[in-house]
């Protein structure tokens, strides 16, 4: 994946970083999205060359701090590592339901080779700023 940034309302971008590189070989199909307590939910792919321990398929990261920085290895969140062979799978969307729950839907490769597609219904861990708020 890359980034790239404007502050300027789009008007110029920048690569995030020194080079624009945002994650690992492998992980791609970004979404993000802005959570009800301001955090930024970025999902994306791991769709080859998992570096987490898991299967490929759906991960999450938070963002505290709108979106300027980005921990892949500590603030992980795998929705999905159903995908069995050495690619294929993901491609989830997420949005978050009025009461604070979010909805993944994503795709996976089954152990018969068949593609398959589900949903889930999660929560995120609480907010730093926000312990009250149950999301």
């Amino acid at each position: 994946m890359m980034l790239w940034e404007s502050d300027d309302d789009g008007r110029t971008w920048t690569r995030h970083g020194t080079d624009g590189r945002f994650g690992t070989y492998g992980e791609m199909y970004p979404r993000f999205l802005a959570l009800e307590d301001d955090r930024l939910l970025l999902t994306f792919t791991v769709r080859s060359n998992s570096t987490d321990g898991h299967r490929l398929g759906l991960r999450a990261i938070l963002s505290q701090d709108q979106g300027r920085s980005w921990d892949f290895r500590r603030d992980r969140m795998v929705i999905s590592d159903e995908n069995h062979g050495a690619s294929g799978g993901g491609f989830g969307n997420t949005v978050q339901l009025s009461d604070g729950t979010l909805v993944s839907v994503y795709s996976y490769r089954g152990r018969d080779g068949r593609t398959y597609v589900e949903s889930v219904r999660w929560r995120l861990p609480q907010s730093k700023s926000n312990p009250g708020s149950g999301q």
